[in-house]
């Protein structure tokens, strides 16, 4: 198991290769950790909702280029599967719920698609 570490960011980055860094990060470690936790380590649940707090936090972190618009959808699901990490016991209670899937798709899918992109205005762009 390993921990979530300060994220090392290129020298020279951009704001949006920040970005990109910071989220695509925090699903590596959320992936891992759901691995770990089906595998029946039982503390490998506190780090997959530290991924997900990662994700929040760089979505505040990036809010003065990517709009809360942006991210209303993301944000909801994250939610949503934060509430079902919490309550669930097991491993096999939580990983396999829509919401959870739901939430890891659509940020992998945000990612990929690069869905903060559109919400740019020309100063973010420039960043």
């Amino acid at each position: 198991m390993t921990r979530l570490a300060v994220l090392p960011v290129a020298a020279k980055a951009s704001v949006e290769q920040g970005l990109e860094a910071a989220l695509e990060s925090a699903l590596a470690h959320w992936l891992y950790h759901d691995e770990i936790w089906l595998r029946g380590n039982a503390k490998a649940k506190a780090e997959i909702l530290l991924a997900i707090a990662r994700v929040r936090h760089a979505l505040v972190l990036f809010g003065g280029i990517v709009p809360r618009k942006a991210t209303t959808h993301l944000r909801a699901l994250l939610n949503d599967a934060d509430a079902v990490l919490l309550a669930a016991d097991t491993a096999d209670e939580a990983l396999f719920r829509t919401e959870v899937v739901g939430a890891k798709l659509a940020l992998t899918e945000w990612l990929v698609q690069r869905g903060w992109r559109s919400f740019l205005n020309e100063a973010g762009e420039k960043k």
